[in-house]
């Protein structure tokens, strides 16, 4: 073995252009450590705080109240007058189809 080979044999830390090998894992800062611990924390502390004092107004939804739907006698008289027009409408457009106006009076085309 010539010089050059022994003096590369015998220093395993440098490759084959003297530059040294990086190894695969890199260091991590601690600071960035200790902000990812934190925020693990922050949101542990959060989930906890979540289940001990619930957000939301549970005076108005809960198990024990039932649900009341108020509906004005507007919406009432203005849904009953929607299904009567179209009532009235299908049975005008089953005999005559739609024209400009179907009249009563059933006309063969």
């Amino acid at each position: 073995m010539t010089s050059t080979e022994i003096q590369k044999a015998s220093n395993p830390g440098e490759n084959t252009g003297g530059q040294p090998q990086k190894t695969d894992l890199q260091l991590v800062p601690e600071a960035v450590l200790k902000r990812k611990h934190d925020i693990d924390e922050m949101k542990a502390n959060w989930a906890a705080q979540a289940i001990r004092n619930p957000r939301g107004n549970r005076k108005v939804f809960n198990a024990k109240t039932k649900v009341i739907k108020v509906m004005k006698p507007e919406s009432v008289l203005s849904k009953a007058r929607m299904q009567r027009n179209h009532s009235r409408r299908y049975a005008r457009v089953l005999k005559k189809g739609m024209q400009a106006r179907a009249s009563n009076s059933r006309v063969e085309a």
